[in-house]
């Protein structure tokens, strides 16, 4: 989904604005939660997105987008 968003989903994960640059704030943000914490919150997020998909999008993509996201949630 982009450099950017996926920024901002990092940043909305770990509390920091979402502005789309990756910085100092960020990072600080970042190593003060858990790699769990972050995994979970950025890919519940991802998941909010592919659900606002358009019908076309989500038919065509969807399963493999989301496969992608479980994928991410393996332990």
């Amino acid at each position: 989904s982009g450099v950017t968003r996926s920024i901002e989903w990092l940043q909305e994960a770990v509390g920091a604005t979402a502005d789309g640059i990756f910085g100092p704030r960020t990072l600080a943000e970042v190593r003060r939660r858990t790699p769990a914490e972050i995994i979970a919150r950025y890919n519940s997020r991802r998941l909010l997105f592919l659900t606002q998909l358009n019908d076309t999008t989500w038919r065509e993509f969807g399963r493999g987008l989301v496969a992608r996201v479980a994928q991410n949630l393996q332990v």
